[in-house]
């Protein structure tokens, strides 16, 4: 994508990258599928039909996920009733 606009990568960052302000990652599983969802460049590279099935696959699997719970969480919450 860059390549094709003729893009400048900007200017080399030194060191740890201190002090930059970045965008920040999506805190979890459901804000992440939203955001590759409503990214405006994923538009310009994915047809909306691979998007779609995409974004639809990893919701199916966030479901399937949230439907079990874990050893720890069974541990945790018995221990706090």
């Amino acid at each position: 994508m860059g390549i094709e606009k003729e893009l400048s990568p900007g200017e080399p960052t030194g060191g740890e990258g201190q002090g930059l302000t970045l965008a920040k990652l999506p805190p979890d599983w459901a804000s992440a599928i939203a955001a590759f969802e409503t990214g405006p460049r994923v538009a310009e590279i994915f047809p909306a039909v691979l998007r779609d099935g995409f974004v639809a696959c990893k919701r199916q699997e966030l479901n399937t996920f949230a439907l079990n719970v874990s050893d720890f969480e069974i541990e945790t919450y018995l221990e706090s009733v």
